[in-house]
């Protein structure tokens, strides 16, 4: 029995470390927001008046008429969702958005049906045809027009996924997707951003570094 029972302990410790090892960059979030009270996060999702909001106040930076606006996380939903609409189709719905100091999180209803089973591993014969996707990554203005949402973190149905898959997943599920990097079009005028809880200002003028 005492065998036995140094077998087990032994295989959890190990089940342990090797789990540990597959999520470290999780892991490692979690302890950072732990180690930060300071850290906080605003949500906002997509509807008709903010979707207005957002087109007039991106109009003014194109227009030259100010050097800088200010989305609140339902300007900024509301926008996201015109970025990555066309990519994901009719495959993603109930959109929200999670402004993180520096960073972004999406969350929504995904068509899992793209999605191979064997690729989601455990998972794979409990989804459902639509399940709660979660990702998240930093967002990067590359050029005239041109941006990038590279997705870090994805999870699904809760369960994260090692960083590793994530790339492999996000191009089942976006067109045009490359290396978990997400193709944005970015809107004339805007040149430069910074994300925070409050909400996500947008530049016409690069910011200093």
């Amino acid at each position: 029995m005492k065998r036995f029972l140094k077998v087990m302990a032994f295989l959890i410790l190990l089940l342990a470390i090797v789990v540990g090892w597959l999520y470290r960059d999780l892991v490692g979030d979690a302890i950072r927001r732990a180690v930060n009270p300071d850290t906080v996060s605003a949500v906002g999702r997509p509807d008709d008046a903010s979707r207005q909001s957002a087109r007039n106040k991106v109009r003014s930076l194109a227009s030259r008429g100010v050097d800088s606006v200010v989305l609140n996380p339902s300007e900024t939903a509301s926008l996201l969702d015109e970025l990555i609409g066309p990519l994901v189709g009719d495959n993603f719905d109930s959109l929200e958005v999670e402004l993180l100091e520096g960073g972004i999180d999406v969350s929504g209803l995904v068509r899992t049906t793209g999605i191979p089973r064997e690729m989601l591993g455990p998972l794979g014969s409990m989804v459902r045809p639509w399940e709660r996707l979660g990702l998240g990554g930093p967002i990067a203005v590359l050029g005239a027009g041109k941006g990038e949402w590279r997705v870090e973190r994805l999870s699904i149905k809760g369960f994260p996924f090692p960083r590793d898959m994530v790339a492999a997943v996000v191009s089942r599920l976006v067109e045009g997707s490359s290396g978990g990097a997400i193709p944005l079009l970015i809107p004339d005028g805007v040149v430069d951003f910074t994300i925070r809880p409050a909400g996500v200002t947008l530049y016409r003028r690069a910011t200093a570094p």
